[in-house]
């Protein structure tokens, strides 16, 4: 088995023991296996196009193949990678599996895979981690109360948290933003100060939407 490793290097973030550990697991995997370097890349303007029938531009702006990215290609019968060319069944007839490296896959459905019956995976919660630190439950507290909600604000900001009016709801912060223990001690001290009847106690999300008009603040 041929397996092509398509997706540019310079993307490679991993320290190199990182990556020595990988490529050792994979080899006990399928010790068989053949493992080839053959980088191809498309710009982000090319793989937006590619994603848009029809694709008369997309083939226009498409970099021509070196014979090294022809040879690799010829008998892979995997590849992993984010782009890959059009004609995909002339270029790669043995191949038998594409695993793209992002969550997306659209730039890959113009490479003719679908005509000699290939299987295209994507790799869904690659960034999981990242969107949900930015959008995830670490960002406060939700606080909604039936009355004295001015005294229970006094008491939650003598316990040295952010307060801020959201319509009937109390936005309730860290200094670190952080929805932690620590930030629910406080919230549960202030309550009992203040007399303030609890309706409701939820984590604070926040929409990508959101994060951009934060960063552009």
């Amino acid at each position: 088995m041929k397996v092509v490793i398509a997706y540019p290097q310079t993307w490679e973030t991993r320290p190199p023991e990182d990556i020595a550990r990988y490529d050792t697991a994979l080899r006990a995997l399928a010790p068989d296996a053949e493992i080839v370097i053959a980088p191809y890349e498309e710009s982000e303007a090319l793989r937006v196009l590619r994603g848009r029938p029809p694709y008369d531009e997309a083939r226009r702006q498409a970099p021509k193949l070196t014979d090294a990215q022809r040879s690799a290609f010829a008998d892979a019968d995997v590849i992993l990678t984010l782009n890959l060319p059009f004609d995909m069944d002339r270029l790669a007839p043995k191949l038998r599996w594409v695993q793209s490296i992002g969550a997306g896959v659209a730039q890959l459905q113009s490479a003719g895979l679908e005509i000699n019956g290939v299987t295209l995976t994507n790799a869904a919660g690659t960034a999981s981690g990242p969107i949900a630190e930015l959008t995830g439950a670490d960002r406060g507290l939700l606080v909604e109360v039936d009355d004295q909600a001015p005294a229970l604000i006094l008491a939650l900001r003598a316990g040295g948290v952010d307060v801020t009016v959201d319509g009937p709801r109390l936005v309730v912060t860290s200094p670190g933003g952080s929805a932690d223990d620590q930030l629910y001690d406080v919230v549960r001290d202030a309550l009992a100060e203040s007399g303030a009847g609890l309706r409701r106690l939820t984590n604070r999300t926040v929409s990508l939407e959101d994060v951009f008009l934060e960063v552009g603040t």
